[in-house]
Parts: structure tokens; C-alpha cells; sequence
């Protein structure tokens, strides 16, 4: 599967959420971060692995000082990338 998704269409994706968000209670970083997440994804058809980056620069787009672990996201990017510095994170 092309970037080890399940394959699911961005609309089918949205409906089991749905379904888990009426059963499940969303525990929040910040009261902020998960409908802009969601709407990220939502209004940009992200898919796979789109979703999680759309997760990261949720978390980093936070005003500084907001306790969002914009910090921890970017330590995670670094991590990812190798250590690499792209100058924003």
C-alpha cells in the first residue's frame, strides 16, 4: 500500500472517526490541536502519511508559550530526519 496506509478514501477515513470520536473521549494538548489537525486533513485530502506530518505542523503552528510540545515536535522531526537541521525545525 502506497504510503502503508489502509488504503481508505479521505471521506471513509472521516466517517470511522467519527464513529470512534462517539464512543471515545479525545483527550486534548491543547483544546486547539485536534479540530485544526482534523480540519487539515479534512480540507486537504491528506492521506497515510500526509496525516501525521498534518499532526506535526499542527503542533508546531501553536503560538510559542502555549505548552502545545511544539518542542517535542520538533525534537521528533530531528530524529526522523537524522539529525538533520532545516533551519525551522
Amino acid at each position: 500500500m502506497p504510503g502503508r496506509g489502509f488504503g481508505l478514501t479521505t471521506a471513509e477515513t472521516d466517517r470511522r472517526v467519527r464513529l470512534i470520536e462517539r464512543v471515545f473521549k479525545v483527550l486534548d494538548e491543547t483544546p486547539v490541536i485536534y479540530p485544526e489537525w482534523c480540519r487539515l486533513v479534512l480540507s486537504h485530502s491528506l492521506m497515510g502519511v500526509q496525516v501525521h506530518d498534518a499532526r506535526i505542523v499542527t503542533v508546531m503552528n501553536q503560538p510559542a508559550g502555549s505548552k502545545s510540545g511544539a518542542a517535542r515536535a520538533r525534537r521528533k522531526l530531528r530524529r526522523r530526519f537524522g539529525g538533520y537541521d532545516c533551519g525551522w525545525c
